[in-house]
């Protein structure tokens, strides 16, 4: 009787689980792929050319981190009607490979894939660069659906590499499973006196607080990057 009351004490005053919404290795992964895209392009240009091409680093990681061998990705202009009758082959073949669109909403081309993926329930992601979130606020619905029959669409911040993440793997996840399409909107949010938002020292910062930051893994010290700026 004893030996099961101490069990069950034990077993009281053991901690709870804890849910982890990302894997720590996917998100040490994730450090890593976007501090060699910024290891990659800084030093190139001058602070404007660097937040340029700093613009969407990590949301780009973060996106393309699930993709898989035979998934198609088309990044910036290109035969969208191509990439929808693939996709549509790829759903009747119940193959669970998706295709990426990554660019603008607008445009008459772009607005009538979107139809054409929701009214197909295609494998698709697209991925929109909002630089302002008052435009998106703007954007509108081409038709009125019921609710249920719209097409998904989710705004997160383009320069944090793990709300991206969650984000994409969601939507890559239902495409996967036959759910239809996603349409994901980055929006940009800077943090007053910067005069761009640094998204690797953030991840850094992030991962430094999970006891995750891998020795020897880390970007420039302040000293450095103040110099650059």
């Amino acid at each position: 009787m004893k030996a099961k009351k101490s069990g069950a004490r034990a077993k009281e005053s053991a901690p709870a689980e804890t849910f982890v919404l990302i894997p720590d290795a996917v998100l040490q992964g994730l450090h890593r792929r976007l501090l060699a895209v910024v290891r990659k392009e800084r030093g190139r240009g001058d602070v404007r050319k660097r937040a340029g091409i700093e613009r969407y680093a990590a949301a780009k990681v973060a996106v393309w981190f699930d993709l898989k061998s035979g998934d198609a990705v088309l990044d910036g202009g290109g035969p969208l009607k191509k990439m929808l009758d693939a996709a549509l082959l790829d759903k009747t073949k119940k193959n669970r490979k998706i295709a990426l669109v990554w660019g603008g909403e607008h445009g008459a081309e772009r607005r009538d894939a979107l139809e054409s993926a929701r009214s197909q329930s295609l494998p698709v992601v697209f991925v929109c660069e909002e630089g302002k979130v008052r435009e998106m606020a703007r954007a509108r619905t081409p038709l009125k659906l019921k609710p249920g029959e719209e097409l998904p669409c989710i705004t997160v911040d383009g320069h944090d590499v793990v709300a991206a993440y969650r984000v994409a793997h969601e939507a890559i996840e239902r495409a996967r499973r036959d759910r239809g399409p996603t349409l994901i909107r980055l929006a940009t949010y800077r943090v007053g006196g910067r005069a761009f938002t640094d998204a690797l020292a953030d991840m850094e910062n992030y991962l430094r607080g999970r006891g995750l930051l891998q020795p020897g893994l880390v970007q420039d010290d302040a000293k450095q990057r103040n110099a650059r700026v």
